[in-house]
């Protein structure tokens, strides 16, 4: 609601500028502002980010933006909204947020094979959807080379997104793979069968 004030004020102080013409009072950076966020929300929209119980951090800062309200930089940092990024080869193409449904999904690379195993397992043993797909495979190669920067993992990394589109837990690298089942356990706070 607040937001929605403050547009409203950024519209009025657009249009008194443009009634005023040359002699307008107003402060020319105010107005500047004014027209730059009028519509330009992404920050709100995509930027939104939390801390819960349903989140594991993994101590990484959020990007510096300079106005929170308009300005939006993808990361998949814990708590955020998974980033897009195009993938596929040729005239195919879909984008990483094509690749979640109803369940969790974890993204690796082309070596993080271990985190497939681990995918299958912890959708046994918490009995919830867990699917895994490993970016750089045939369909699913990193079109625009974003991917890892996006997501903040090297090539032997995972990153588990929720249902819900939100990552829940990154690891740069390879390492304890159960810790994916960890996370999935905690944001669903269960225990394994």
């Amino acid at each position: 609601m607040e937001q929605s004030l403050q547009n409203h004020w950024h519209v009025q102080q657009i249009g008194r500028a443009a009634i005023a013409g040359g002699d307008s009072p107003l402060n020319a950076d105010e107005i500047v502002t004014a027209a730059r966020r009028y519509g330009n929300h992404l920050g709100v929209e995509f930027g939104a980010v939390y801390d819960s119980s349903a989140v594991v951090p993994d101590g990484t800062a959020l990007p510096e933006v300079g106005d929170p309200y308009s300005d939006y930089v993808p990361t998949a940092r814990p708590g955020c909204r998974a980033p897009n990024a195009w993938l596929g080869r040729g005239d195919a193409s879909l984008s990483t947020l094509d690749l979640f449904g109803p369940g969790f999904t974890v993204l690796t690379g082309s070596r993080g094979a271990g985190w497939r195993d681990v995918a299958r397992r912890t959708s046994s043993d918490f009995d919830a959807p867990v699917t895994c797909y490993a970016i750089g495979d045939p369909g699913l190669e990193d079109r625009d080379r974003v991917f890892f920067d996006r997501f903040g993992i090297d090539e032997d990394g995972a990153v588990l997104v929720r249902p819900d589109g939100y990552v829940g837990w990154r690891s740069p690298h390879a390492g304890d793979e159960h810790r994916v089942r960890q996370a999935v356990g905690r944001i669903l706070s269960r225990t394994e069968r």
